[in-house]
């Protein structure tokens, strides 16, 4: 981001949105690779996709201060409003990293610590999840680079069928626990 353009609220903002489309892609690809810190035979392949993590809250601390000089040159409510759109984007970036690097590691970690698996049935689940989940990812994203109003029925839609997805992951799960299948009751608090 160049802050000698700063003055030039339009261009500036272009430069910006650039910038949060980069924060997006460095997002999808640690979203898209997350789910295999739950295969991860030691720690350090859990660290290593977590370091990723570091790069989206650099780009957004960046991104926040370009946006915090360029808002004292802002000239009109059209301007305003594209301005909180890149902050919006690029902190939910971050939400989603900080979600993989806190959460996902967590959980990751301790189901290597227990020396646990997921049942073939419940990875394949939450690989059905996670593969909708980056697809929303990836619908939202391009919305940003679009600015598509239209396509938040979309998102909506896409997160629907992901709690609906997660509702019946947890009912199949309760069932094979009531089966005393012992991977699902290894990994449950995981799962």
């Amino acid at each position: 981001m160049d802050f000698a353009i700063i003055d030039n609220p339009d261009r500036a903002l272009l430069f910006a949105r650039r910038e949060a489309l980069r924060l997006g892609e460095v997002t999808e690809t640690l979203f898209s690779l997350a789910l295999s810190m739950f295969d991860a035979q030691d720690r350090s392949e859990i660290l290593n996709l977590v370091e990723s993590d570091s790069e989206i809250n650099s780009r957004n601390r960046a991104i926040h201060h370009y946006l915090s000089e360029v808002r004292r040159h802002i000239t009109n409510s059209e301007q305003e409003k594209k301005l909180d759109k890149i902050l919006e984007f690029a902190a939910t970036m971050e939400d989603i990293g900080d979600i993989i690097s806190h959460n996902f590691s967590r959980l990751a970690v301790k189901r290597l610590n227990r020396g646990v698996r997921f049942s073939s049935d419940g990875h394949e689940e939450i690989e059905l999840i996670h593969k909708q989940v980056l697809s929303l990812l990836r619908l939202e994203i391009n919305r940003f680079l679009v600015n598509d109003k239209n396509a938040v029925s979309l998102s909506e839609v896409g997160a629907l069928e992901i709690k609906k997805l997660c509702s019946q992951s947890i009912r199949r799960h309760r069932k094979r626990l009531s089966d005393r299948k012992n991977e699902s009751i290894g990994t449950s608090s995981i799962h």
